[in-house]
């Protein structure tokens, strides 16, 4: 996901919030504002967990608007039903939120690809990242329980996908996160 920061991508939007630990500010991972060095960036799943964190939104990207349109509303309500369904790792299936949103695989997979530019799995993991990224920095629970509760069968596939999608594994996030509280 630095990756994803760096670049400036609109498709990350929807995943998570970027915050600047040196400056106290939060924007989406698409603001054209100058990026900071890596080792500055935390993530937060949304805005308000930034804000609780003692994070400002940005004035230039304003992370907490958001214009209304049909795709991004099935988008929102693709993250909610993940809130909602977080309980149960073992149904976060792609099937499962089509029925859940009422819409069919097909159409669903469209409006990803439209909207964000990646496929729902690809969303599911994001989700499922973010909400990891979430419990590593609030709790002291194992990084292995926080894999199990994400959804991830095992800790070396877990701490692969931390590892691609946030360039550092798990356990050196929870020390950075650490230091920053």
């Amino acid at each position: 996901m630095v990756a994803l920061t760096m670049a400036a991508d609109p498709q990350a939007d929807a995943w998570f919030r970027t915050a600047v630990i040196t400056t106290g500010i939060y924007c989406r991972p698409s603001c054209r504002a100058r990026k900071p060095r890596p080792d500055n960036i935390l993530f937060f799943p949304s805005g308000v967990e930034a804000r609780q964190a003692g994070y400002r939104p940005c004035k230039r990207c304003k992370p907490d608007d958001a214009h209304y349109d049909r795709n991004a509303a099935v988008v929102e309500r693709a993250r909610e039903w993940f809130d909602s369904a977080a309980d149960d790792p073992d149904g976060l299936t792609v099937r499962t939120m089509a029925r859940a949103l009422r819409l069919s695989e097909r159409h669903l997979r469209r409006v990803f690809r439209e909207r964000l530019a990646v496929t729902p799995k690809t969303f599911l993991t994001g989700l499922a990242l973010a909400q990891a990224v979430h419990l590593l920095g609030a709790t002291d629970r194992p990084v292995i329980d926080v894999a199990l509760d994400v959804g991830y069968g095992s800790l070396s596939t877990f701490t692969r996908a931390f590892r691609r999608a946030y360039g550092i594994s798990p356990s050196a996030y929870r020390a950075k996160a650490r230091r920053v509280r």
